[in-house]
């Protein structure tokens, strides 16, 4: 999949700028920001959703899963 082009990417300042995501039709992309063409980690919505909310404290805890 080489659609980096038509994406847009955004990063965090909160992260320090090392992940970046994207929106697509299906979910959302998860990438490195330091190896742009590297792999990359699609998430579904819901999963995407259950990640931030574990991330900021007011989802499940993810490490007890």
């Amino acid at each position: 999949m080489d659609d980096s082009g038509a994406l847009i990417w955004r990063s965090a300042s909160s992260t320090g700028n090392c992940v970046e995501v994207a929106r697509t039709a299906r979910g959302v992309l998860v990438r490195d920001s330091k190896v742009r063409s590297g792999p990359r980690v699609e998430l579904s919505p819901g999963s995407w959703g259950r990640l931030v909310s574990g991330l900021a404290g007011t989802g499940p805890d993810l490490i007890s899963r």
